[in-house]
């Protein structure tokens, strides 16, 4: 039923794969030649997001140290992409209430709206899908949508998008499933993801599933 869809996605995270590896190797290679603790941060802070594909505890040893390169400089904006992807390696632990006063420590530093404040209200709504706490995480959902819509940006938009519809499905509201991951899925063609669209075709299968059309989650 849903093999052959499977078949296509391992193939194109096996190919995805490779290609992130080549981008890995640069960063840390970037790492290693720089003194600049901004830049230092900065590069820490893409090392653990791209490793999180992979293996969470080097990506987390990433988010820890690029969080001490930023505080030694004051860098904000470094400090809560740091808390954020602690958070994801606390959600992806079952830590839950630690991955949430990661989020809350990240917000209570009153940066107004950016893609950051944004990542960050989609990773605490994860946190409350998590332990079930539906109506706060799809309000956080909401907010970074907003958030994006206020600044014009679409950085995390599909993001957003991707994590309602699955909050939706596991609600077992599929039309509502269906229209946001629809949305996510253009934003994911527009910006070309192939990660995004195979994450996003094969919740789009699953929901198929759920309403026993099986002819449409193989498509």
């Amino acid at each position: 039923m849903l093999k052959r869809l499977t078949v296509v996605i391992i193939f194109l995270l096996l190919c995805l794969a490779s290609q992130a590896q080549n981008q890995v190797d640069s960063l840390e290679t970037e790492l290693g030649r720089t003194r600049d603790a901004r830049t230092k941060a900065h590069l820490c802070n893409s090392l653990a997001f791209e490793l999180f594909h992979y293996t969470n505890e080097q990506a987390y040893r990433y988010a820890i140290e690029g969080y001490g390169h930023a505080q030694s400089i004051g860098y904000v904006d470094g400090l809560r992409k740091a808390l954020i992807l602690q958070s994801f390696y606390h959600l992806g632990s079952g830590q839950y209430r630690k991955a949430l006063a990661l989020n809350r420590q990240c917000a209570a530093m009153g940066a107004e709206d950016d893609d950051l404040r944004a990542y960050n209200l989609v990773m605490t709504g994860n946190a409350y899908q998590s332990i079930a706490q539906y109506d706060s995480a799809e309000l956080c959902y909401k907010a970074a949508i907003e958030v994006q819509s206020a600044t014009g940006s679409e950085s995390y938009l599909p993001y957003a998008y991707k994590n309602m519809g699955r909050l939706y499905r596991v609600q077992w509201k599929n039309s509502e499933a269906l229209e946001v991951l629809n949305r996510a899925l253009d934003l994911y063609k527009k910006n070309n993801s192939r990660w995004g669209m195979g994450d996003i075709w094969f919740a789009i299968s699953e929901i198929y599933v759920n309403q026993g059309d099986f002819v449409q989650a193989r498509t």
